[in-house]
């Protein structure tokens, strides 16, 4: 009988195989802190799903990144599941609908940290539909006359101004042009993906250390594994020290998981450095001899 009758439901394992892709959407995140450029630190369920801390011009921007998959990947993401739009009968929005939507609360990041939300993301596995799509390409063109546009830049004020103020309609725009729709996300296919793939291409793409297929997958586990531990333990201060202690993901965290001492990766780095700058000085006197003989 234990094997023969089906379970009632199997919300746990579709539930878990979600928390799982957002475990990968952290690993990948973190994964270009080991370029040690523009990515400072990746934090794990604290204000979204992942959070990035960049520095872009002197200043700390965050990206806010939020992972939702579907199981069945032909039931494209609507108007009415992403923004709250009820289209039948003309079309409709109320403010707590949007606020209450996938992308209202992203773009309560916005609203709420001003110019430290560098960008707000929504990952995911399947598609848009149409309507999604032409909506999302009219506030990148600067457009609202696309009647869903204008539904939403009506009901902006009423969903996330604070009283006694309101943004303009320049100012919504700029707004939802800090939206980054990632579909068809490939490291976020439910079943098979190409995670271990891309994971193991960041690897040698922001450090330059070329690792062996079954060296790479050791790693990112052990990535995997911080990240899920940084995505679970409770906060009860919510002191700078705590948030950074419990939430947050920095390039000694990762030398930590790929073994290896800060000297020595300084070290690494200049290596490569090294060699890059020899190659482009070997590029540009190739370019310089090609042009001599041009001359001849």
């Amino acid at each position: 009988m234990f094997h023969q009758l089906q379970p009632r439901e199997q919300g746990g394992r579709t539930a878990l195989e979600r928390f799982d892709c957002q475990i990968k959407s952290g690993v990948i995140a973190c994964l270009e802190i080991l370029n040690e450029d523009e990515v400072q630190k990746v934090y794990c369920e604290f204000h979204d799903d992942v959070v990035v801390q960049r520095m872009l011009d002197s200043q700390i921007t965050y990206d806010f990144i939020q992972v939702k998959t579907q199981e069945n990947i032909r039931d494209l993401w609507s108007l009415n599941k992403l923004f709250g739009i009820n289209t039948q009968q003309g079309g409709s929005l109320t403010a707590k609908k949007l606020q209450d939507s996938y992308i209202g609360k992203l773009l309560q990041h916005v609203t709420r940290f001003g110019n430290e939300c560098h960008s707000v993301i929504f990952q995911t596995n399947i598609v848009a539909d149409k309507k999604v799509v032409e909506l999302i390409e009219c506030f990148e063109k600067g457009e609202i006359q696309y009647k869903w546009a204008q539904l939403l830049v009506n009901t902006y004020n009423e969903a996330f101004a604070e009283s006694g103020e309101e943004y303009s309609e320049e100012e919504i725009i700029e707004h939802f042009n800090k939206l980054d729709f990632q579909e068809d996300v490939s490291y976020l296919k439910l079943g098979s993906s190409t995670y271990f793939m891309e994971a193991n291409s960041r690897i040698y793409e922001f450090s330059e250390i070329e690792l062996r297929p079954v060296e790479a997958k050791e790693i990112i586990i052990k990535l995997e594994d911080l990240v899920f531990r940084k995505s679970k333990r409770p906060l009860t201060s919510f002191s700078f020290d705590e948030i950074e202690d419990k939430t947050s993901i920095g390039i000694d965290d990762l030398l930590n998981v790929l073994a290896i001492s800060r000297d020595a990766y300084l070290a690494l780095k200049m290596v490569v450095m090294r060699r890059q700058f020899v190659m482009l000085l070997s590029f540009k006197e190739h370019w310089k001899l090609l042009a001599f003989h041009k001359k001849q």
